[in-house]
């Protein structure tokens, strides 16, 4: 644009062309402020912080990582750790290996997973910075073609869908069929008034599991899972099913669904991460255990069913109570009967078999890893307490929707994000892939490839929290977080960050119900106990084991629970 080019002596082409540059340089001069200073961030020192000499509109430029390329072989990956340098992937050291990844790697890399990755080797990209896979997800908006989601990394899954001939099948893949199946799925799941609504049918289902904590003490495990079908149950067929207090009677085959749903998340997820069990399957092999895997899913999967039918028979006479009126069932089986909705009943029974198969897992790992920390933290669990305690000072000692606001029980929001920090349900729940070609980190990753956001690691490093392994829920309290704003840890509040479900036209349709039993039941337990390990040898986070089935779920430590009689103490 400043071009000394002698008028005299140029050509009237060449001056036009001239004008053209410089017009379309002036009409776009902070775009290409903004994309030189990237480049020159990028060339100049891959590895260095390059300050924007131009003032780009996000400030100075981040630091951008160095890439590596971590070695793999076909059909292996960089499974084999003396070749790749990758560290041993153990599923009872789960949370260790994303850490030490980054440690060895950097915070941009690329690895070998067969089953989880592309290709023959498996591979797939590692990123730390949550801005960058919003650009991946930025893609997803629009038309056709369809974003990626990360059931579709559950093989196992997808091969027993297809033997059952389940018409969720395409469901795990993209397209018009997964578009419309999901549109109906999320309808009165993921909105906030619809989520809203199961609240009151969520913490009669809390007060109830609540009364079988003390008996439960020493299977907590059990007791955690039967407290997350219970509530999701309210939700989805309006019903109190009482699994969760030992000294009710039950439905043995409520039971009998739950351990078969836990069995078969486990050996799920066993087989996803060996490699060994991907290649048997490509040969056409049924290994014993995806055989195991396929037993419990049909078990859960035929009471499930016949869930659907009992209650379908009961909203045909006209005989629901008023739970079962609200619940999704039966607005999904009003919204399926109009013309305008294009899904058939037996979509609609498999949507129903397979919500209530996947809700027990997520759920049970946010409870149980909750429960864990605030037992390990006994001054953390009387703060919340007395939060709790005035906020239902006013509802006679019950929770409601008011109450479980941010604005009005923020010590319990803070406690969920930090429980979520140290330990979540997965270190990487946000894989996706570039629709078309697109720039990460200064390098152009094609489209088709798979890029995972490690959302783990730098939420445990010293460098972006004090103190890291404190469980310390007043990081995230508003005055915490103003604090970190136009810092390197203003990542830590980064929206990608802040819980277990995903982002983009994948996330968890059902993020909105899962977030809200966890916070009615953390609540129900902390306003009726106080507990805390029976074992004096559980004193801290480095005593409680843990292995990874569909979540990573926690060796819940025997708990001991004490009264606290919330209803007299309200009233004093």
């Amino acid at each position: 644009s400043q071009s000394t080019i002698d008028p005299c002596r140029a050509s009237s082409a060449t001056m036009s062309t001239c004008r053209q540059i410089r017009t379309i340089l002036v009409r776009n001069t902070e775009r290409f402020r903004h994309i030189s200073c990237r480049y020159l961030a990028t060339r100049i020192s891959p590895s260095s912080e390059t300050p924007c000499p131009f003032g780009a509109p996000d400030g100075v430029v981040k630091k951008v990582p160095a890439f590596t390329a971590v070695p793999s072989v076909p059909f292996v990956g960089s499974t084999l750790s003396p070749y790749s340098g990758l560290p041993t992937l153990d599923l009872s050291t789960f949370y260790e290996f994303y850490p030490e990844c980054r440690r060895r790697f950097g915070d941009w890399y690329s690895v070998g997973f067969p089953g989880l990755g592309k290709g023959s080797h498996g591979t797939m990209y590692v990123l730390t910075d949550p801005r960058e896979m919003q650009k991946i997800i930025r893609q997803e908006r629009g038309n056709p073609p369809y974003p990626r989601g990360i059931i579709e990394a559950e093989w196992p899954l997808i091969r027993w869908l297809d033997e059952v001939k389940s018409p969720l099948r395409e469901f795990m893949e993209r397209g018009e069929t997964w578009k419309r199946q999901r549109t109906f799925l999320q309808k009165d799941m993921l909105s906030p008034h619809a989520a809203k609504g199961y609240i009151p049918g969520m913490v009669k289902a809390a007060e109830l599991a609540s009364k079988g904590a003390s008996a439960a003490g020493s299977d907590m495990r059990t007791f955690i899972n039967h407290c997350s079908f219970d509530l999701f149950c309210t939700m989805m067929l309006g019903e109190l099913t009482e699994l969760a207090d030992p000294t009710t009677n039950t439905d043995a085959e409520n039971i009998r669904f739950c351990e078969a749903v836990c069995i078969g998340m486990h050996r799920l997820m066993t087989q996803m991460t060996s490699p060994l069990q991907f290649f048997l399957f490509n040969l056409g092999f049924k290994t014993a255990m995806y055989k195991e895997m396929s037993s419990n899913f049909n078990v859960a999967r035929d009471i499930n069913l016949n869930k659907y039918r009992a209650f379908r028979e009961k909203f045909d006479r006209d005989d629901l109570n008023d739970f079962q009126r609200n619940s999704y069932l039966a607005h999904a089986i009003m919204r399926q009967g109009s013309k305008e909705i294009d899904i058939s009943e037996t979509e609609l029974a498999e949507i129903v078999s397979i919500s209530l198969t996947a809700a027990i897992d997520t759920t049970s790992s946010l409870l149980n890893w909750n429960i864990v920390h605030l037992a390990l933290n006994p001054v953390v669990q009387a703060k919340l307490y007395e939060e709790l305690k005035r906020a239902v000072a006013d509802t006679g000692g019950k929770l409601n929707e008011d109450v479980l606001k941010r604005s009005n029980t923020p010590y319990l929001h803070a406690v969920i994000r930090e429980t979520h920090r140290l330990t979540p349900p997965t270190p990487t729940l946000i894989m996706k892939e570039p629709m078309s070609d697109l720039e990460i980190n200064g390098i152009m990753i094609p489209s088709g490839s798979l890029v995972v956001l490690d959302t783990y690691s730098v939420g445990v490093d010293p460098e972006f929290v004090s103190d890291s392994e404190v469980f310390r829920p007043e990081r995230w309290l508003p005055d915490a977080v103003e604090s970190r704003r136009g810092t390197p840890q203003e990542t830590l509040d980064h929206a990608y960050l802040k819980d277990a479900f995903s982002q983009g036209s994948r996330k968890c349709p059902g993020s909105r119900v899962a977030s809200n039993e966890v916070l009615v039941m953390i609540a129900q337990l902390v306003l009726d106990w106080s507990f805390s390990p029976t074992s004096k040898d559980v004193t801290s986070l480095k005593d409680v084991k843990y292995k990874l089935d569909l979540m990573v779920q926690p060796n819940m430590p025997d708990m001991n629970f004490v009264s606290r009689n919330i209803r007299e103490a309200v009233k004093t």
